[in-house]
């Protein structure tokens, strides 16, 4: 799962998000503060998706 959507009277407990690039956490775009599943906002008419996690860079090799 990797969207969901949610009505102004929905109360439920939602999964984590699935899938090899995510954190586990539900992004809400509307202020872009990712939640974790039972953190949600209740009563609030929202789409949530999940948060990518982001990649690093090992630049200790580089050279200047």
């Amino acid at each position: 799962m990797r969207e969901i959507r949610i009505g102004p009277a929905t109360k439920i407990d939602l999964l984590d998000p699935v899938g090899d690039d995510v954190t586990g956490r539900w992004v809400l775009p509307a202020d872009g503060i990712a939640y974790r599943p039972k953190y949600v906002l209740f009563g609030v008419a929202a789409t949530y998706t999940a948060q990518r996690a982001e990649t690093t860079l090992d630049l200790s090799s580089w050279k200047r």
